[in-house]
């Protein structure tokens, strides 16, 4: 449950997203994929429809928006814990460092 919320929080800018750019950010082979899609959309946490050529889209549906406003709560919290100790000095030298780290060779390692 936790992953699925997690993959569906990765995309929550661009929600409507064809299969093949989820399994390429993600990993994921194209059975993994579908099975996933599968089991979000018997819960009622997405829909899918036809896109472009053979492409399908994903969309959250107001029960997957709810869920993910749920973990995005828990989410908080649990970051607001995590860090309370920093000062905001230490939390702007770890947030550089964490961008430091982040930035690959060919570029940001994410976006």
């Amino acid at each position: 449950m936790v992953r699925e919320v997690e993959y569906m929080t990765v995309e929550l800018e661009d929600l409507a997203l064809a299969v093949k750019r989820l399994q390429h950010r993600h990993h994921r082979t194209l059975d993994a994929r579908c099975a996933l899609a599968g089991r979000l959309e018997a819960r009622g946490l997405i829909d899918r429809a036809a896109g472009p050529g053979r492409a399908l889209r994903h969309r959250l549906t107001s029960t997957g928006e709810a869920l993910l406003s749920e973990g995005y709560t828990v989410y908080n919290e649990v970051l607001s814990q995590s860090f309370a100790p920093l000062s905001p000095t230490e939390l702007d030298t770890l947030y550089d460092l964490l961008t430091h780290l982040l930035r690959g060779p060919d570029g940001p390692l994410v976006e």
